[in-house]
């Protein structure tokens, strides 16, 4: 059963933190952008929400993780679990996805230029650290 919480929303069953926690979620584009509202003025940092594709409903999160769908994708390389590595357009893009898991999950990670000429990867190897 989905539970309620103060801001309206409701606690997903199929979507999750990384750690583990079931995200909150809201029906309508409106009912989460008051969402964002409240908890922007709560935290103190600008919130936005998203539709996801996962379950067709609508999260927030940090307004600064934000991508462009353009400037985020898959490219052919894998990860040590064989898994394709999500490919920054330009190196500010990953920049900015390193300062938020840093701040969010206190992970150390570093960007690398893709070998195929695909913008830019993040990882946690130090050794692959673009200079």
């Amino acid at each position: 059963m989905e539970k309620k919480n103060k801001s309206h929303s409701l606690k997903s069953e199929t979507c999750f933190s990384k750690d583990n926690k079931p995200l909150s979620y809201y029906e309508t584009i409106e009912d989460a952008i008051k969402g964002a509202n409240f908890l922007s003025e709560k935290i103190n940092k600008k919130m936005k929400p998203y539709k996801c594709e996962k379950c067709n409903k609508f999260h927030i999160k940090p307004e600064e993780v934000f991508f462009n769908k353009n400037d985020l994708f898959k490219c052919s390389c894998v990860d040590h679990f064989g898994y394709k590595k999500d490919s920054y357009s330009t190196k500010f893009d990953a920049e900015k996805m390193i300062k938020f898991k840093k701040e969010k999950d206190n992970i150390d990670l570093y960007i690398f230029k893709c070998p195929e000429n695909n913008g830019y990867h993040i990882t946690s190897h130090p050794f692959k650290n673009e200079k």
